[in-house]
């Protein structure tokens, strides 16, 4: 599984999901979404539109890809890395974070 992993330059959630990643000694290609990859984001984003919430702020980083499934923000991203479909039941938009739950 080849996991990608969207951030954004000074981005505590981004460095709480890198992290994880690391101690769980996940591999991972990591682009910064405001910096250096902000043009594969754009075509990610465009190619992935549906499943990325954009609120009156932006998007909620990170962003994490697994080539068919697309988490964002942290809670959902670690989750999903702990426990796989699993959990899937039990997540849902909220308007309130503009993310996963």
């Amino acid at each position: 599984m080849s996991l990608i992993l969207f951030t954004a330059t000074g981005c505590a959630r981004c460095q709480i999901a890198k992290k994880f990643m690391r101690e769980k000694n996940l591999g991972f290609d990591e682009y910064d979404a405001i910096g250096e990859g902000k043009e594969l984001f754009g075509k990610f984003y465009r190619a992935h539109r549906t499943a990325i919430v954009r609120g009156a702020d932006g998007v909620e980083f990170p962003v994490l890809a697994d080539g068919s499934e697309v988490r964002q923000g942290v809670a959902a991203a670690i989750a999903w890395l702990q426990a796989g479909d699993r959990l899937d039941a039990f997540k849902g938009r909220r308007e309130i974070s503009n993310g996963m739950d």
